[in-house]
């Protein structure tokens, strides 16, 4: 039974090691890079760049999408967006994540504008994996929220 117990032990241990190493291997400059990711709402594959801006704060920016044209050929622009300046930004071309700090091997205090309802939600950010981004957008607490994986390419 104590042979059992220790075994235990020693596995909770090791996963316990593990996940800490993991955690702080990750440096605020990981996140950089472009992302590959599938929006279910429009049913299309797009491409996000992760950048670090002056303020030490990470941004990202839509920068391909596999159907930029709708059905009459024009671009998709952001229409829902309620600040009315801003409708005629192309879809393949906004930013969509601001303001995230980097705190414990995770991106935090940041926000994510979603344009296909034109809602802007508190977000943070992790690696599940070198390349398997976890974005969670949220309201007031995470519990209420929805979460996307991003792929990193490059």
């Amino acid at each position: 039974m104590m042979k059992i117990v220790g075994k235990i032990l020693g596995i909770f241990l090791l996963v316990f090691i593990f996940s800490n190493n993991l955690y702080s291997q990750v440096k605020a400059d990981d996140i950089v890079g472009v992302y590959l990711t599938y929006d279910k709402l429009t049913k299309q594959n797009c491409k996000i760049e992760i950048f670090k801006l002056h303020d030490n704060t990470y941004s990202g920016k839509v920068i391909w999408l596999e159907k930029p044209l709708d059905k009459d050929g024009k671009p998709y622009c952001d229409v829902l967006n309620p600040d009315p300046s801003k409708r005629h930004v192309r879809c393949d071309n906004m930013t969509i994540l601001y303001g995230f700090t980097f705190k414990k091997g995770e991106w935090v205090d940041g926000k994510v504008y979603n344009p296909t309802n034109g809602k802007t939600y508190t977000a943070k950010m992790n690696f599940e994996t070198k390349t398997k981004l976890k974005l969670r957008g949220y309201v007031g607490h995470p519990m209420f929220g929805a979460t996307e994986y991003w792929t990193k390419i490059k």
